[in-house]
């Protein structure tokens, strides 16, 4: 079971269709995530079920920061059993015909203000307390000098709570198989910066439980921020 998640900055023009297209064609995943989609989300809905055949998605819509968000599925490979959304968060419970378990799916596409409100409500929701949770997205949030670049970038300085919330809440940052940027700001020479602020996020008894579990930075879909896999 693959898990794709990217935020897209929006779906509209062929451009961003193509490249989304085109990303989903090479990587083959069962569930696919996505932010920022900057749209209404039955008109959404409708677009990317008609792009991709086989596909059903439920969508939130954009409401002040939250961009709007999409979960989509492969309905040969999983069954959804519940759906739920709030701002900058939609979750699916889906059941995977491959593992033969029902996951808990959760997107988010994390504040960049005032974000300890916000992963505080979350960390100490109790749909967290399951077994099987994969939270995915762009989660805003980096992990230490390891995870940013560039000459004028600073280490998050709210990562010290990331890291005790995740051990706290028994949520595993798997290891990329490279580490690098999962966004850019697309400029040059001393002002570039770039950072890893989109993860998967899994809890431990996952890990346990299956030890092929893996996640990596993708390439293509024409947004500053690349896809990324679980």
């Amino acid at each position: 079971m693959k898990v794709m998640s990217f935020n897209c900055r929006g779906l509209a023009g062929p451009k961003k269709k193509s490249a989304l297209k085109r990303v989903l064609t090479l990587e083959h995943p069962d569930v696919i995530l996505l932010q920022e989609t900057l749209g209404e989300g039955d008109i959404i809905k409708e677009h990317l079920e008609s792009w991709f055949t086989g596909w059903s998605f439920v969508t939130l819509d954009v409401r002040g920061r939250s961009g709007g968000l999409a979960v989509g599925w492969r309905t040969s490979a999983l069954k959804v059993i519940s759906a739920w959304g709030m701002e900058s968060v939609l979750g699916v419970e889906v059941m995977s015909v491959e593992l033969g378990i029902s996951l808990l799916v959760i997107n988010i596409y994390g504040p960049y203000l005032n974000r300890i409100p916000f992963w505080d409500s979350l960390f100490h929701n109790p749909m967290l307390d399951g077994e099987s949770v994969v939270i995915g997205g762009d989660l805003n949030f980096s992990l230490g000098h390891s995870e940013v670049w560039g000459p004028s970038t600073h280490p998050d300085p709210q990562a010290s709570y990331f890291t005790r919330m995740l051990v706290e809440k028994q949520l595993i940052d798997l290891e990329p198989i490279k580490l690098k940027p999962t966004w850019r700001n697309n400029r040059g020479g001393a002002a570039r910066v770039a950072k890893r602020i989109d993860r998967f996020l899994v809890k431990e008894q996952m890990v346990d439980r299956f030890f092929q579990l893996r996640q990596w930075v993708g390439s293509g879909g024409a947004s500053d921020h690349f896809p990324i896999f679980f």
